[in-house]
C-alpha cells in the first residue's frame, strides 16, 4: 500500500475515520470519541513541521492511519532524538494483505529518514496492556535490528484531600517557571518540552486549564488539563485528562488536585483521570490519594540499542 502523507488540515477527515474504526474496536471497554479540534492540538502546536501522519486512501476516503508525534526523550540521563506514535487503525474491511502490509510499513517508516527528513534515535508507543499487537510488531522491528523493552503501569483517578494551600490559574508568563520546574524532576525517562512546546500543549488544549501553586515568589507546583471525550458500552462521557502534576509535597499536590476538581465541575466531567504518574513517589501519590485503576498500560521503547527505562517516567499518553 502506498502511504500518504497526511497533515492537521485533513483533521475533520482523519476524526470521522478513527471515530468509525476505534469505536467498533475499543468501544466496548473504552476509548475516546475524537474531534477535530483536539487533532489539530494534538498533530499541532511549534513541532507540527515534524508531526508525521500517514495514511492510505481509498475511492478518495482514509481507510487507514498512523501519527507519529515529535518528542524528545532523555533516559537515563542520555538525550534522544524520538517519537512518539499513536493514532493506528486500519479500515478491517480491507483485505488481510493490504491490512498487514500497511502495519508492516508504517511500523518501518520512522526508521526510514526519507520519510521524516531526519534520523530518529528512539520510538515509543503506550497501549493497553494486552492487546495483540506487541509480538508481530517485535518480530517485525528485531529483523532489523530494532530491539524494544517495555514497562508496565496503570491509570489512576483522584479521590480528593483537602488542603490548606491554594492553587491559581497560571499564565503564559509562567511557562518558563513550570518549564524548570519540570526539568529539575527526577526520572528515568522523559519526554523534554521546550516553553514553546510546554505552551502550546498545556496552555492551548481545546477547553483546557493550567494551575500552579506559588510559594514565597516561587512555582512549587503545577498541573494541566485537558477535556476528553470518551465512549464506553455505547455511552458518552467527557473526562478531565491530567496531563502534567508536578509537585514538591503533598500539600501542593493536594491544592492542585482541588483545583482540577473545580475545573472537572465546570466542564461537567464524570471523572479525573491521571494517565502516568509513575515519576511521583509512591508516598506522593498515597498523601494526595491518586488511585490506581484496573486499566493496565504498557510503555514500549524502540531502538537500535538497548535501553534500561526504570520504572519512573514522565511521557504524555497519546
Amino acid at each position: 500500500m502506498p502511504l500518504e502523507r497526511l497533515s492537521v488540515a485533513d483533521s475533520y477527515e482523519i476524526a470521522e475515520f478513527l471515530n468509525r474504526i476505534w469505536h467498533a474496536a475499543y468501544g466496548a471497554s473504552g476509548c475516546p470519541s475524537f474531534t477535530p479540534q483536539y487533532l489539530a492540538w494534538l498533530y499541532g502546536g511549534p513541532e507540527a513541521q515534524q508531526t508525521i501522519i500517514l495514511g492510505e486512501r481509498r475511492q478518495e476516503k482514509i481507510v487507514a492511519l498512523k501519527a507519529f508525534l515529535a518528542r524528545e526523550l532523555v533516559i537515563s540521563g542520555q538525550a534522544y532524538r524520538g517519537i512518539l506514535n499513536t493514532h493506528l487503525a486500519v479500515d478491517p474491511a480491507l483485505p488481510l494483505a493490504d491490512r498487514v502490509a500497511f502495519a508492516q510499513a508504517s511500523t518501518l517508516a520512522p526508521w526510514q529518514p526519507e520519510n521524516f527528513g531526519r534520523e530518529i534515535d528512539v520510538a515509543f508507543a503506550l497501549f493497553e496492556s494486552g492487546k495483540p499487537i506487541i509480538g508481530p510488531t517485535e518480530r517485525m522491528l528485531s529483523a532489523q535490528g530494532i530491539q524494544i523493552t517495555s514497562g508496565a503501569f496503570t491509570q489512576s483517578i483522584i479521590a480528593l484531600q483537602p488542603s490548606e494551600t491554594a492553587a491559581r490559574r497560571a499564565t503564559i508568563e509562567d511557562v518558563p517557571a513550570i518549564v524548570d520546574f519540570r526539568r529539575s524532576v527526577k526520572c528515568d525517562v522523559k519526554a523534554e518540552l521546550s516553553p514553546a512546546h510546554l505552551a502550546h500543549h498545556w496552555f492551548d488544549a481545546p477547553d483546557g486549564e493550567v494551575f500552579v501553586v506559588e510559594e514565597s515568589g516561587r512555582i512549587s507546583g503545577a498541573v494541566a488539563l485537558y477535556r476528553l471525550e470518551t465512549i464506553k458500552a455505547g455511552r458518552s462521557a467527557t473526562i478531565a485528562v491530567c496531563e502534567g502534576l508536578l509537585m514538591e509535597t503533598a500539600e501542593v499536590g493536594c491544592a492542585l488536585l482541588s483545583a482540577a476538581a473545580e475545573y472537572q465541575r465546570r466542564i461537567k466531567a464524570k471523572g479525573i483521570v491521571c494517565e502516568n504518574v509513575t515519576y511521583l513517589s509512591p508516598d506522593l501519590q498515597r498523601a494526595c490519594r491518586i488511585i490506581p485503576t484496573a486499566r493496565k498500560m504498557q510503555l514500549s521503547i524502540m531502538s537500535k540499542n538497548h535501553l534500561s527505562i526504570g520504572t519512573a517516567w514522565m511521557v504524555d499518553v497519546k
